[in-house]
């Protein structure tokens, strides 16, 4: 036999041999990625692969297995699936020009009591893994409907595809038409597709587009709807654009166009977004964090906060049309919290917030009457360029259309939320999250139902240093010009005023009030304090139920007054402070008499002791100066005088 010829043919066969070899290899690398896949999904809170059913061929595969998806670490069995499905898969491994693998899939919805869907939907698609390792698969599936409490929904379609490598994906998904229609309503979306290119899946580098072509529902319609996401990463920063667009919609008898919000965030600590990003992939929620990665998420969280960022409503525009009139409307925001130096600290959002914005509506679809409202309510001022709402902020002090609010309730309010962050941040999170929060608490405690009385809903600050005077039904506070503010007794506000002050004694009170003819109506207290030498005249366990507001702690001039601990034995910067100060001496006595009630007589003493740790910790041990103190006490009283 010729030699060339043999050796053709000796080449082919080791080609031939290699080919196969190479295909087998591939084909095993594919068993193993599955299995690992299966195992890594096995004890996942979020998502389970089940009932695994794999056949190993020389050059093929095929299996199959049920998908979870929900709240897999639920107790409760009945709420832990959101989706039960079976996926069916077949893999051939023999290497073409242009892939490792090809297979085919199909993932089947089962039947599930908590799904309420007619109709069982179904995914199908067909990919290949390219020799670079990525791999692409396209999508599809049937129209498949379901129900509501009053009616039914339906989506026709869906068609795509998904390529992912490593950390990136490139995704494609568009369907014709979702219908919805029941209790009197109708909703109909039409051309909706979702597009995605990312760089970097955990931290979400790269652009996505969700559009719609039209949407009509029974109050109106719009078309040409689109967010468009843009997030690049510089060094250790993220920053991230998202436009919302309309291009046009009719609803209440206004026509609009070319509607426009661009939101901007940058310089996003992107090691801590990671952290956060791996922790939820790893525990699907933070209910189910170790110890451990407790404390790595919550330092994760503060060294976001530490590291500043700007938020930034660049844009807001569109044109309203009306019958009568057309109008423009314009504005911008800016939130930016600067970098805190002193990040052993606790948080204090007054010292690195900064914020301004303003909107600007021209043209007359509002009406003089609404326009008239507005400005009289402070919302917004008449100018030569139209009606204008705006505020800014910085260094404590707030103003919103060039009215300067009062820094003291300003600072008080950013203290309110420090405390909030600080205490969130100071302790397991899934405690954090288990109770209800000081402001929540604060809301219910404050806001009583006045549905009965008929006062407008504007509020304005008031202060009346009086006597009171206590009714069953409606009582009141009397100053000695006659200047009178009612409160209900049987209310959050009434109980406050009645503990604190017996009837006939002086009392200062703030708080805020409706006006309504002569009258003015207390609705919110703000504080309640006794004012200099009434002290007497209520018990000293009620005088201190609720607190005094900052600016209203009398001065105790040359007089030395002790606090609730021992100045000669003062070691710290606050407790020094503390002792420098005669007002800081007394509301920590008055706080320290009011936590041993507590603890003597509240149900709840252990839940106190505790929060008052973490307060004396976590916020009043990072309180830099005399004011910050003020305020920290005068919140703390308030949040105890809630137990």
């Amino acid at each position: 036999m010729d030699k060339k010829l043999v050796s053709i043919l000796g080449g082919t066969g080791l080609v031939a041999l290699a080919w196969l070899g190479g295909s087998f290899y591939v084909n095993q690398q594919t068993a193993g990625e599955i299995k690992a896949t299966v195992h890594k999904a096995a004890s996942g809170c979020s998502l389970r692969i089940q009932h695994i059913q794999h056949q190993q061929f020389l050059f093929s595969s095929a299996g199959q297995f049920e998908l979870h998806v929900g709240h897999q670490c639920n107790v409760d069995k009945d709420l832990r699936d959101l989706l039960v499905a079976r996926v069916d898969y077949k893999t051939n491994s023999l290497i073409l020009p242009n892939a490792l693998t090809r297979f085919d899939w199909t993932l089947k919805q089962l039947p599930n009591e908590a799904d309420n869907t007619d109709s069982l939907f179904e995914l199908s698609g067909e990919g290949i893994t390219r020799l670079t390792g990525a791999v692409f698969s396209t999508i599809k599936s049937q129209a498949f409907s379901g129900y509501f409490d009053e009616g039914s929904w339906r989506m026709e379609p869906l068609e795509g595809d998904i390529e992912s490598y490593d950390n990136s994906m490139l995704f494609n998904l568009r369907t014709p038409r979702l219908v919805g229609r029941g209790g009197g309503d109708a909703i109909d979306i039409q051309g909706i597709g979702l597009h995605a290119d990312l760089s970097d899946t955990t931290l979400s580098i790269g652009k996505t587009d969700f559009t719609i072509d039209k949407i009509s529902t029974s109050q109106g319609f719009g078309q040409g709807f689109s967010i468009t996401s843009v997030t690049t990463q510089n060094t250790d920063r993220l920053d991230s654009q998202v436009v919302y667009a309309l291009n046009a919609f009719n609803a209440m008898g206004y026509d609009g166009q070319d509607l426009n919000l661009e939101l901007d965030i940058n310089g996003i600590h992107a090691p801590s977004i990671k952290t956060l990003m791996e922790l939820s992939e790893d525990a699907s929620s933070i209910q189910n964090l170790t110890v451990e990665e407790d404390q790595k998420l919550r330092s994760a969280i503060r060294e976001l906060i530490n590291q500043g960022l700007t938020v930034s409503l660049a844009k807001l525009a569109g044109t309203v049309k009306s019958a009568a009139d057309t109008s423009s409307i314009e504005g911008n925001l800016k939130i930016v919290i600067n970098p805190n130096s002193a990040k052993d600290q606790a948080i204090q959002l007054a010292k690195v917030l900064e914020s301004s914005g303003q909107v600007l509506f021209k043209g007359n679809v509002l009406g003089e009457e609404q326009k008239i409202q507005l400005t009289q309510m402070g919302t917004a001022v008449l100018t030569p360029e139209g009606l204008k709402a705006s505020y800014e902020y910085s260094a404590g002090i707030l103003k919103t259309n060039e009215r300067v609010f009062e820094q003291q309730d300003v600072s008080a309010a950013l203290l309110s939320f420090d405390n909030y962050i600080n205490e969130f941040l100071n302790k397991p999170i899934k405690d954090s999250i288990a109770g209800t929060s000081f402001e929540e608490s604060a809301d219910e405690a404050e806001t009583p139902d006045y549905s009965s009385v008929d006062t407008p809903e504007q509020l304005v600050n008031m202060t009346i240093n009086g006597f009171p005077t206590i009714a069953p039904d409606d009582s009141m506070l009397e100053d000695s010009n006659g200047n009178r503010v009612y409160f209900q007794t049987n209310s959050a506000v009434g109980h406050q005023i009645v503990n604190t002050c017996n009837e006939g004694s002086l009392c200062l009170v703030t708080g805020m009030v409706d006006i309504a003819k002569e009258y003015h109506y207390l609705k919110q207290l703000q504080s309640v304090m006794l004012a200099p030498g009434a002290a007497a005249a209520v018990q000293p366990e009620v005088a201190y139920a609720t607190p005094p507001a900052t600016a209203d702690i009398p001065a105790l001039a040359q007089v030395s007054v002790q606090p609730s601990f021992d100045c000669n034995k003062a070691s710290t910067n606050v407790e020094k402070l503390i002792c420098s100060s005669s007002d800081l001496a007394t509301v920590d006595v008055q706080l320290s008499q009011l936590y041993k009630q507590l603890v003597v007589n509240s149900p709840a003493a252990e839940a106190i002791i505790e929060d008052q740790n973490v307060w004396l910790k976590s916020v009043r041990g990072f309180c830099a100066d005399v004011e910050c103190l003020k305020l920290a006490y005068q919140l703390r009283i308030q949040q105890l005088a809630r137990y």
